[in-house]
Order: C-alpha cells, then sequence, then structure tokens
C-alpha cells in the first residue's frame, strides 16, 4: 500500500508546533546545560527524583523539558546495555516482530499530536506527552497504526505480533481499530490481549521486540528494535532532538 501523503488538513499544524518545539529545544541554551548537570548527577548515582527536582528548578524548565530529563537521561552503564540490544532495520526483515503496542502506538500518536518526541540518551526514542495511561483521540490512534502496518508490510516481516495491555483504560478502543485497520493487509497480524505484557515480552526466546520501555529492554533475552522511530522515519524524516548526540559531545 502507498502512503497518502495528505492524509490530514491539520498535517501542517502538526508540522508547525514539532519545528517551532524543536527550534527552541535546539537552541535554549539552559535546558542544554541542564541536560549535561542532570546527566553528571545521575551518573554519580545520586536519586533521581532529588536531582530531577534540584536541576529543573534551578533552570527553570518547563514540564515537557523536566519530562524529556526524567525519561531521557540515564547513567553511562544503563545507556551501553540498553543501546547494545538496538538492531538496525535490515535485522528484522523475515523476522516475527513482537511489538508493545500501547508504548509504540502511543509514541506515533504523540508526534501526530504536535507533542515533543527525542532520542534518548541510550539512543531509543521517547516522547515527553506525560500521558500516564490516557488515550488518543480515535483519528490519532487509527493513523498512528495505519503508519506502523504500512511501514511493516515494507520489512517483509514473517509475522507481527501486538501485545495490548488490558489494565490500560480503553484498551478495547485500541484492539478494535487495529483488528480493523489489520484486515486491511496481507500479511500475518496477531493481537495478544494480557495483563502482564512486560513479562510476556521479556520471556520470549527468539524473533525480535519493539519498544522503549527501559525494564523491558533491559531483561528482554531478545533484540530490540525502535519500531516507532523507524515508522516515523519511514513517513515524514522527522527532525528529532538528540539527547545522546548532545551528551557524546561532551563525553
Amino acid at each position: 500500500m502507498e502512503e497518502n501523503q495528505d492524509f490530514s488538513p491539520k498535517k501542517k499544524s502538526f508540522e508547525l508546533v514539532r519545528i517551532v518545539s524543536l527550534f527552541f529545544m535546539r537552541f535554549l541554551e539552559g535546558f542544554e546545560t541542564a541536560v549535561r548537570d542532570y546527566y553528571d548527577l545521575v551518573e554519580k548515582k545520586y536519586p533521581q527524583k532529588s536531582i530531577h527536582k534540584l536541576v529543573s528548578d534551578r533552570y527553570k524548565l518547563s514540564g515537557t523539558e523536566r519530562s524529556i530529563l526524567y525519561r531521557g537521561v540515564s547513567t553511562k552503564e544503563e545507556n551501553k546495555l540498553r543501546s547494545e540490544k538496538l538492531i538496525p532495520e535490515e535485522l528484522v526483515k523475515g523476522q516475527d516482530l513482537y511489538v508493545d503496542g500501547f508504548n509504540q502506538i502511543l509514541t506515533i500518536a504523540s508526534y501526530l499530536n504536535g507533542n515533543v518526541i527525542f532520542i534518548s540518551s541510550d539512543g531509543f526514542l521517547r516522547d515527553a506527552s506525560e500521558i500516564h495511561g490516557k488515550m488518543f483521540r480515535s483519528e490519532l490512534l487509527s493513523r498512528s497504526i495505519e503508519l506502523i502496518l504500512i511501514y511493516c508490510d515494507s520489512l517483509n516481516l514473517n509475522k507481527l505480533i501486538f501485545y495490548i495491555d488490558q489494565q490500560v483504560n480503553n484498551h478495547e478502543k485500541l484492539i478494535d481499530i487495529l483488528s480493523n485497520r489489520s484486515s486491511e493487509y496481507n500479511f500475518d497480524i496477531e493481537i495478544l490481549l494480557s495483563d502482564q505484557v512486560d513479562q510476556e515480552l521479556k520471556k520470549l526466546s527468539a524473533g525480535t521486540i519493539a519498544t522503549s520501555d527501559s525494564q523491558i529492554i533491559k531483561k528482554a533475552k531478545l533484540k530490540v528494535f525502535d519500531l516507532a522511530y523507524h515508522t516515523l522515519k519511514f513517513h515524514f524524516h522527522p527532525n528529532i532532538f538528540d539527547l545522546q548526540s548532545l551528551l557524546n559531545k561532551k563525553l
């Protein structure tokens, strides 16, 4: 299937929000200094919550910037452990791909909603939306799923398996959208409902996992593919704020 470039009349406004947000993130010197200071304190093993508040208050960070710090900066040891599990696109082709459904779909929905996304210090794409189980509107979820499926169709996967957490509010809506969208494609797609998605993914012994959840990445037996990042790159080639590159300039 071909990508429809004019999927929404709001596309240009979404792009404008992202461009403006990234412009200020890139050139806000105080934030870049805050990232480096926070990393130094994290690396020294100070309590995360305490130093997060200390640095955020010191530099008067916005809510989005505070979220980026907390979710995006890890120790050198943690970065190495997780980044070593991250595999490139060519190694996923022909594999079974097990997707942490909410994690990956909502990251893409966050981008479409105009929220800030960023590359964390471990190399994985994450978002700063802080939705905490809340759900985006149906059209964004549907579009996110469509983008994933179009991209995955290009990978010649053996099988695409979505794990959906039944403990998340309104999970039925996501399953319904995913089921309807999946019927439009000719490759093998499964939807698995579970109340222990993290544990299920950690136990897998064959195939590849798609997630940005740091605990799953850390404890998983399998390699991990950043599906959300590659999906957005495939469709939009976004200019993403990169904490990893920022910190590597210093290290």
